[in-house]
């Protein structure tokens, strides 16, 4: 349903005028004034009905305003009286608390003893308006979370009445994933994901409720230039704080910036705080690193082209009696990558995930390629920090082929749903919750579970070896 907007442009711009009757501030409003002004305002988004709805005996087609009522009318704003209604009659500050409580629903007290001037309505309006305006927008957003949210029986009963209370609302949901972004928040997330800023060249883990965790750093970046180490965790951000933000995605992007800014950050080492200034560069994140000589590959990322990347890798390796693929620290990224690259393993319209949503259930199956990859056995790597598109490609293979695939290191991060952003009128984001996704066809998902290791291994990340490489037999 079409959003209804209380806009009282006129007040800010220039005064509407009408044929034969001019409304630049007059001392008082007639009832057609009431009219023009408050149904004008509230209907002027609305597109104009094709069907004819009035029924007034003194108001004529050709009046500017039928138009006004006819949209008013047929949005439900005015009832449709076979009458004539009191045009030329003086408005009273009454009329106008029974207008607004009959279309927008709100209470104005007023006086019914005194007439309605220009003056006491602008002092109405205003604060009708922010009311108006948020309540609208509150509502729009409850209306799509009870249409499309993966679980819409947790959802609150009582109604968001302020933007301010959105916040809270969504996190009654105990869902980290459903999130309201401010426009200010937006444009920086937005940013991020167009990649049009520059960071310091960390990758960081998003484990449960913890501070972002440095597991890898760029080398030659900011970062390692810097002093920052592997292990660290980011605690504060020029002047947001994680605890404050409690949202990773949002927090982490307040890293970026244009080259060549600094940015300050506060990190957990041990029990030490330590404070670091770091000038921001371009960044340029590998999306593998392969070591032949050992059928190695590591996939740092699921980004546009890491399929195409990966297949080209393990193609160009002809003697190999197995492949390794490290997905440690690999957080996930394009679902559609993960899928591109199970499709070298398996045969066409093999189901590889199957998506549970409110609206009911949807299969992605494996597509053709003309070539496809060796099958040998694969050792597949993960941590607590492997997530979800990495654990689709794990969690597919181990899936199909359970004695040629051999999972290796700690459980998986475990996350087994699936996020939709959308815009909003004010140029703010939602993102929440839209799907529950299950490995092949599997009955469980592996949200909040993870992947199980065949074998466990832990790296120590105060050792300069990798004690999980060193366990299946590769050295540096």
């Amino acid at each position: 349903m079409t959003i209804k907007k209380l806009i009282f442009s006129l007040f800010l711009t220039s005064l509407l005028r009408v044929p034969s009757r001019s409304l630049a501030k007059p001392a008082q409003l007639s009832y057609y004034d009431l009219l023009v002004y408050v149904l004008g305002g509230i209907t002027r988004d609305l597109p104009v009905p094709e069907q004819q709805v009035l029924d007034y005996t003194n108001l004529s087609s050709t009046d500017p305003l039928f138009p006004i009522l006819q949209k008013a009318v047929y949005y439900g704003y005015f009832p449709n009286y076979s009458a004539a209604l009191p045009l030329q009659q003086p408005a009273s500050q009454q009329d106008f608390s029974i207008l607004i409580k009959a279309t927008i629903g709100q209470e104005v007290l007023a006086n019914p003893q005194q007439t309605l001037t220009f003056d006491w309505l602008r002092t109405q309006l205003s604060p009708l308006l922010t009311q108006h305006q948020q309540r609208q927008f509150t509502q729009h957003i409850q209306h799509w979370l009870q249409e499309n949210y993966l679980y819409p029986e947790r959802l609150p009963q009582h109604k968001i009445l302020s933007i301010a209370e959105i916040k809270t609302y969504l996190d009654m949901l105990d869902d980290p994933y459903t999130q309201y972004y401010s426009p200010e928040q937006a444009k920086q997330l937005l940013s991020l994901l167009q990649n049009q800023i520059s960071g310091i060249g960390v990758v960081l883990s998003a484990v449960s409720e913890q501070a972002p965790q440095i597991v890898q750093i760029i080398e030659q970046g900011p970062a390692e230039q810097g002093g920052l180490q592997i292990g660290d965790q980011i605690m504060q951000i020029d002047e947001h704080h994680w605890e404050q933000i409690q949202d990773f995605h949002l927090f982490t992007s307040y890293l970026r910036g244009e080259e060549g800014t600094l940015v300050q950050l506060i990190v957990q080492r041990g029990d030490k705080k330590l404070t670091f200034s770091l000038k921001r560069a371009k960044i340029q994140i590998p999306i593998l690193h392969s070591d032949p000589q050992h059928c190695y590959l590591q996939l740092f990322n699921f980004d546009e082209g890491s399929a195409k990347a990966f297949s080209q890798t393990l193609q160009s390796w002809t003697t190999c009696p197995r492949y390794v693929i490290d997905l440690r620290s690999n957080l996930g990224g394009i679902i559609d990558e993960a899928l591109e690259m199970l499709s070298l393993f398996l045969p066409e319209k093999t189901p590889l995930v199957t998506l549970h949503s409110a609206s009911g259930i949807q299969t992605r199956y494996a597509s053709t390629h003309s070539s496809a990859v060796s099958q040998l056995p694969l050792i597949i790597l993960i941590d607590r920090n492997t997530a979800s598109a990495a654990e689709i490609l794990a969690g597919v293979l181990k899936y199909y082929f359970p004695e040629r695939v051999q999972l290796i290191g700690e459980t998986s991060f475990g996350k087994g749903t699936v996020q939709e952003i959308i815009s909003l009128p004010n140029d703010a984001l939602l993102k929440y919750t839209i799907a529950l996704r299950h490995i092949a066809q599997q009955p469980d998902s592996l949200d909040h579970k993870g992947l199980t290791p065949d074998r466990v291994a832990y790296d120590d990340p105060q050792t300069p070896e990798d004690e999980v490489l060193l366990s299946i037999g590769i050295t540096a």
